[in-house]
């Protein structure tokens, strides 16, 4: 008599993400399709831009399905297009749970779950898209696609209380919402002399031992308000403050931030080097890790600038303050700040005991609450597979 384990048919869970590239929310759903049990779970992705994240998945063997139109702007016909290219799949490859992300897919990816009949439809959402600087025409657009994401989906996932909290406010979504806090596991972390090697090796330029290194990852977009840490910067050089800050990433917002450094004169001390895949595993070169946002939903960042033992300054937005309590396991200011920004950095740089206790209350507060097993085994719950 065979065994009736290894006979059970695997569920199925289809994710949808806008880019395949690599970012937190990627992060997140590449974190979920390795760390599912495998024997239960047969796992796929669509997406409309190829890059790190299709790459990883193709390394694991797990099926990828590219719709190259869908893309991140609005262009009504790419968008007609590949809303019914995704219905056209789903109804073909049959998911039993289909784990939607981002703004833009999970509005055209749980409108298309309905139309093929999926019967769960999962929204994760990472931020809302109307706390960004936008016209009032394009956030109430946005507010309205976000609500019929939610009321299409079978369950909304929210990643902190403050993302569920403004979800909350919106029609009818109470209800429907369930905070489940990323989760992070042990990542391949170098010693510090090493990582700041790596450092050295990545910036062509050799960091004598007593400079403090300041440094952040993140995608460079309006968002992360890099410029605002650059500008930070400028005041603590002002001071005769001695430091190399290096900001690990891509995105839209790269020449205007090389600008920026060139004009406040920072070009032998700001680096921003392009991104590369095991950027994680060099936080612990850092020093400080700075995370200047001016919208965060949670910032998955924090959860690593804490397995590697990093005082963090961040800003004090979104869910970021349910990572790092001020003073406690770091250190919040206020966004768009540079004085703030400036002010905080000083004041670490200043006294090295702080560092190391705001970093240690870091660590355990990461270990204890956003571990990877909480996370898994929350989000089985809502896939109804626990």
């Amino acid at each position: 008599m065979q065994d009736n384990k290894n006979n059970e048919i695997k569920t199925k869970v289809c994710y949808l993400i806008t880019l395949g590239t690599w970012g937190g929310a990627q992060k997140y759903i590449y974190d979920l399709a390795t760390n599912l049990p495998s024997e239960r779970f047969s796992i796929s992705l669509i997406t409309g831009t190829p890059g790190l994240l299709v790459e990883k998945f193709e390394s694991k063997k797990m099926m990828v399905i590219v719709v190259e139109e869908l893309g991140r702007k609005i262009k009504p016909l790419n968008d007609i297009s590949s809303f019914f290219k995704i219905v056209k799949i789903l109804k073909k490859e049959r998911p039993d749970i289909l784990h939607v992300n981002s703004s833009k897919a999970g509005g055209i990816g749980a409108l298309a779950g309905r139309i093929a009949g999926i019967k769960k439809i999962v929204f994760t959402a990472h931020g809302w898209a109307f706390n960004e600087d936008r016209s009032f025409g394009e956030k109430l657009a946005i507010v309205i696609l976000h609500w019929l994401t939610i009321m299409l989906s079978h369950k909304t996932i929210a990643v902190s209380n403050a993302v569920a909290l403004e979800a909350g406010k919106l029609l009818l979504a109470n209800n429907k919402i369930t905070v489940i806090k990323n989760g992070i596991t042990e990542t391949n972390l170098l010693k510090k002399d090493e990582a700041r090697a790596e450092l050295e090796k990545y910036i062509k330029k050799n960091i004598p031992h007593e400079t403090p290194i300041i440094g952040t990852i993140s995608e460079l977009n309006k968002n992360k308000g890099v410029s605002y840490a650059i500008e930070a910067l400028s005041i603590l050089k002002k001071k005769g403050i001695n430091f190399v800050f290096i900001a690990l990433g891509e995105g839209s917002e790269k020449e205007s931030l090389i600008k920026l450094i060139d004009k406040l004169d920072l070009k032998d001390c700001v680096f921003l080097p392009s991104f590369r895949e095991n950027a994680s595993s060099l936080i612990s070169g850092f020093d400080i890790f700075t995370l200047t946002s001016i919208t965060e939903s949670l910032g998955y960042v924090l959860l690593e600038a804490g397995l590697a033992k990093v005082p963090v300054v961040a800003s004090a937005v979104g869910g970021i303050p349910e990572v790092i309590e001020n003073n406690v396991t770091g250190i919040l200011v206020k966004p768009r700040s540079p004085l703030k920004i400036a002010t905080a950095i000083e004041s670490l740089l200043s006294d090295q005991e702080k560092m190391v206790k705001l970093s240690l209350d870091l660590n355990e507060k990461i270990l204890n609450e956003f571990s990877m097993s909480q996370m898994i085994k929350k989000t089985l719950i809502v896939y109804g597979k626990n």
